[in-house]
């Protein structure tokens, strides 16, 4: 195995084969927590993890230390303490995600942390992305049972967010529709049957996608999908996209143009039952499962919205596919 605890070991590019046997020196030497040379070089590799804002990569070495070392990983790292404690994020998604690493692994350490358990408490309730909430319930399923109580809405999360979302055609909606008007009847006031079409960090480019959508001439889009899935450790449920569909994929190449040249594999699905509304779906579930829903729907529009926090969805524009 190399010996990368040398100098220049953390110098130029890597690929990730160079990460995986860095991952793999620290395997075999981090149980002797007091080796300075060892800390030393993993200090080192956090920084560059950071600095080269590679989420993986740092989520990996934080991981590794976790295992050896949980009750002594931030004591050993307080120049990176500053990512936690709720500060608000300064918009970006690094170190949003890096934030959110940290306050699960804390609370994992210190469960009576109070400004830890408010911050993952707001992110479960009030966050808009869907996976940062399943990330939390995953890691610290305990904090499901609680309510958010009188923990204020974060600031960020209170600004206004845009949506890009698929319509389907209505004929394909009946039994989806029943399911959220019978079983999740709160949110089903806010916002319509729908699949997401953009990440979270796409919209940050919401007028361009929306002068793409002006300017394309774009036909109904067919999509296949597989039969209805629990998550989020059953309290949501969701009829999934089937993977890798050219269709869908060359959808959001077009709309995302002039923002993304190679957009990344995007897995939607159609929301049944959404996590926030606090339904915990575990005895519903097998009835849902065996209802016969579309396993192919056709979308002939796609909707911007406004939102803010957990606030119904206010229409901006409707731009329709041509029949």
């Amino acid at each position: 195995m190399a010996d990368f605890s040398g100098s220049g070991w953390h110098s130029g590019d890597e690929s990730d084969r160079q990460q995986d046997d860095r991952i793999d020196w620290f395997e075999g030497r981090l149980l002797d927590k007091d080796d300075v040379k060892v800390k030393s070089a993993y200090e080192d590799q956090l920084q560059k993890a950071i600095r080269e804002k590679d989420d993986w990569y740092f989520n990996e070495l934080i991981l590794l230390y976790n295992k050896f070392h949980p009750a002594g990983i931030f004591s050993y790292l307080p120049w990176i303490s500053h990512f936690v404690f709720c500060k608000e994020p300064a918009g970006d998604h690094f170190e949003d995600k890096v934030q959110l690493q940290l306050a699960i692994l804390y609370f994992t350490i210190d469960k009576h942390n109070w400004e830890i358990r408010q911050y993952l408490l707001q992110q479960l309730h009030y966050s808009p992305d869907e996976r940062v909430r399943d990330q939390i319930r995953s890691a610290v399923p305990s904090l499901l049972a609680e309510d958010a109580g009188n923990i204020p809405i974060p600031t960020h999360f209170n600004k206004v967010h845009h949506k890009f979302v698929l319509i389907p055609r209505k004929e394909f909606t009946e039994k989806i529709e029943w399911v959220r008007g019978t079983y999740d009847p709160e949110q089903t006031k806010k916002w319509p049957v729908h699949l997401s079409l953009c990440l979270d960090h796409e919209v940050d480019h919401s007028d361009q996608i929306a002068r793409n959508l002006s300017f394309l001439y774009l036909l109904p889009v067919t999509l296949k999908f597989i039969s209805p899935v629990s998550f989020a450790n059953d309290y949501g449920i969701h009829i999934p996209l089937e993977n890798d569909q050219e269709a869908f994929h060359t959808l959001r190449t077009k709309i995302l143009k002039g923002i993304s040249d190679e957009p990344v594999p995007f897995n939607t699905s159609i929301t049944l039952i959404d996590p926030r509304s606090g339904i915990h779906v575990a005895d519903i579930y097998p009835e849902i499962r065996k209802m016969d829903f579309p396993s192919t729907i056709i979308f002939d529009a796609c909707n911007q919205y406004r939102t803010r926090g957990n606030e119904a969805w206010e229409l901006v524009n409707q731009f329709f596919f041509t029949k």
